[in-house]
């Protein structure tokens, strides 16, 4: 599991959802059901742990392993 995916799947289970429900093939709004509130708790743990600004796109319901995805071409970007 990467290192973007626990603190994902941390986060989630901190806002009550239940971990056997945390997959990286999850959709965010579809399959978790979290609103934008929720959405924004998980971008500042996600910057709290990664120090990097994430712009979570919550229109096109995105998958667990998306948002992983997207912190970790950050993170190598930030490498460079």
């Amino acid at each position: 599991m990467s290192d973007a995916i626990t603190v994902i799947s941390k986060s989630l289970q901190e806002l009550g959802i239940e971990a056997s429900d945390i997959k990286p093939s999850a959709r965010v709004q579809s399959d978790l059901r979290l609103d934008s509130t929720e959405a924004v708790q998980i971008a500042l743990d996600l910057k709290k742990a990664f120090d990097l600004s994430i712009k979570l796109d919550f229109l096109n319901d995105p998958t667990l392993a998306d948002l992983a995805k997207v912190v970790e071409t950050q993170l190598s970007c930030k490498a460079v």
